[in-house]
């Protein structure tokens, strides 16, 4: 008999489902802004902003970035927020900047 799917937890924004072995982390921002996870500027793809480990990841081992966000707010301030990520097997992390 097939375990049931877990369902989301409604406190964060992990709704996706990967493959188990795998991770993405994906960044949304309102306007122009520029992004650099590990120290590395991201490009944008449609609009998003996306990070996948490229080998399969090693249960037992904890992985994280450190997401960096530039932009400008509504009075045209510079801007500038960093956080920590932990990506979850078999999940999509998104996080939102606004």
């Amino acid at each position: 008999m097939p375990l049931p799917e877990p369902k989301p937890d409604p406190t964060t924004r992990e709704t996706k489902r990967l493959h188990p072995r795998t991770a993405r982390l994906e960044v949304l921002t309102r306007g122009p802004s520029r992004i650099y996870v590990d120290g590395e500027q991201l490009e944008s793809v449609d609009g998003l902003f996306r990070v996948e480990p490229p080998m399969p990841l090693i249960p037992g081992v904890p992985y994280m970035h450190t997401v960096r966000v530039e932009g400008f707010d509504d009075q045209g301030h510079e801007i500038a927020r960093t956080v920590v990520v932990y990506l979850r097997y078999g999940r999509v992390t998104e996080l939102t900047f606004y």
